[in-house]
């Protein structure tokens, strides 16, 4: 997807953003990331930056990453102090995958995403209702593999106009099984060609 020296990786444990050239960069990697403000705000300039993955941070919040509107693809993983969405650059993001953030709240902030395709919230925050996806028109793949739907109503998934694929666990008070929900889909777009 892209060059090699297009994307950088940096473990902040080791080095610093000082010992890299991001004139090139398109794909930023970054592991350890640490700040005192708990955003994203200290990251290097990138204007062309298009994905992002950050592994093990202490940031509560998403901002800073507004700074980068070209940004189509953000993976957060181990980020158990992010609180909510707010920050994220809406314009482009196709590609949202956040793991690990139990105290993630707010999913209906989500719905100002417009492009996003895949969106993956694994080991998150309680989400309370599934409704606001039908705001993400272009979604066609959603997964939710331990986190909780409080309202337990996945009939949402099944009246979604892109929706392709999702993946969660079951839960015997869930509305509906993944299963059936990922066959109802498929039979869908089977019938839409």
């Amino acid at each position: 997807m892209y060059d090699f020296d297009e994307c950088i990786t940096v473990d902040l444990a080791k080095s610093s953003f000082a010992e890299f050239d991001f004139e090139r960069c398109k794909c930023l990697t970054i592991y350890h990331h640490r700040s005192k403000d708990g955003n994203f705000c200290g990251l290097p300039d990138i204007p062309d930056l298009e994905a992002l993955r950050v592994y093990f941070t202490n940031a509560a919040s998403f901002k800073g990453l507004e700074r980068y509107p070209a940004l189509q693809s953000l993976e957060m993983r181990y980020c158990p102090k992010i609180m909510d969405v707010c920050g994220l650059p809406a314009d482009y993001i196709s590609e949202l995958e956040i793991e690990n953030a139990p105290k993630l709240k707010g999913y209906k902030d989500l719905a100002r995403l417009k492009h996003l395709k895949t969106l993956s919230v694994n080991e998150c925050g309680d989400i309370e209702s599934l409704e606001f996806l039908l705001m993400l028109t272009e979604l066609e793949e959603f997964r939710f593999v331990g986190t909780k739907i409080l309202d337990k109503d996945l009939s949402v998934l099944l009246s979604h106009p892109s929706l392709k694929r999702v993946a969660g666990y079951d839960r015997r008070t869930y509305s509906h099984h993944i299963d059936d929900i990922n066959r109802v889909l498929e039979s869908q777009r089977g019938s839409a060609n």
